[in-house]
């Protein structure tokens, strides 16, 4: 009875355990490997495809901020820029006259004070014309005459000025001779700015007459 009994339990075990060594090990299909995972897939992709998003993930979070440019709109000025051109509104003229000379021939200058705030520039010549006891223009003719800086600018600080210089015969004689003067005399100066078309008036303080009705005016200088 006990021998039956053992080899029957025996003969049990051996069973169980055949079932369970046949049996299948795997659902998956033979030979198809298993799906890649979601984090191995995305590491595949070139960071110039991937969206935004995930870029940000890829980074740890943060996302990228466009370059920003800077403009000089709005800015200050530097202090060398260039002053405004002078009006003028922002001038005072006056006749300057040159020392007494001996001889026929005479000088004196157009100076132009600037009188405004701030500082302004001037540049090139003048135009002056004389006028008679009338206020008539009178039919002087004037050359341009070279000046001593070419293509000076002078930057007028308020209160300072600036020359243009005048030159003209006042008589027909010699040193050696009396004066004899060419009549008849401008009651009047005016000049302006070449760039303008008013005029500003002074007196023509010499009083003396220009021989054959001609002068000659230098460019804007610094006063010295």
């Amino acid at each position: 009875m006990h021998i039956r009994t053992f080899t029957f339990i025996a003969m049990l075990g051996l069973s169980v355990a055949g079932c369970s060594a046949s049996g299948p090990a795997s659902t998956a299909p033979v030979g198809r490997p298993d799906p890649p995972s979601t984090d191995a897939a995305a590491s595949t992709v070139p960071l110039a495809e991937q969206s935004p998003a995930s870029a940000s993930a890829a980074g740890g979070g943060r996302s990228a901020k466009p370059a920003t440019s800077r403009t000089s709109a709005g800015t200050t000025p530097p202090a060398g820029s260039l002053a405004r051109p002078c009006t003028m509104a922002d001038l005072r003229f006056s006749l300057s006259l040159g020392l007494p000379m001996a001889g026929p021939f005479a000088s004196g200058s157009v100076r132009m004070t600037n009188t405004a705030a701030d500082r302004c520039r001037v540049s090139g010549t003048i135009t002056v014309r004389w006028l008679d006891g009338g206020g008539r223009p009178m039919p002087v003719t004037v050359e341009r005459l070279p000046g001593s800086m070419p293509g000076s600018t002078s930057v007028l600080q308020p209160g300072r000025a600036a020359n243009a210089g005048l030159e003209w015969r006042r008589s027909r004689s010699l040193p050696s001779d009396p004066d004899v003067l060419c009549p008849p005399a401008p009651a009047a100066l005016e000049a302006r700015l070449t760039a303008e078309t008013t005029f500003a008036r002074m007196a023509w303080t010499p009083g003396e007459g220009l021989c054959d009705a001609k002068a000659g005016v230098r460019p804007i200088e610094p006063s010295p």
